[in-house]
């Protein structure tokens, strides 16, 4: 994907955040730097798919299950 670095996982925390600081960081994202919504959930769906990817390399099968909201 043009314009993220692949190493960005490396440098983010892997904790897991509140969902009203996720609501903060979205608005935030797409108020203030522009990027669209959309572009943001892409981006999630990646990254949650390259963690996945290394955490299991030889699973065949992977079910996600999510909530209401923007997954």
């Amino acid at each position: 994907m043009p314009g993220v670095s692949r190493d960005a996982r490396f440098v983010l925390p892997s904790a897991l955040y509140r969902a009203e600081q996720v609501r903060e960081l979205d608005r935030i994202a797409i108020e203030d730097n522009g990027i669209p919504g959309a572009t943001l959930m892409e981006r999630a769906g990646i990254a949650a798919f390259e963690e996945l990817v290394g955490r299991w390399p030889e699973a065949r099968r992977i079910a996600v299950v999510c909530g209401p909201g923007n997954n």
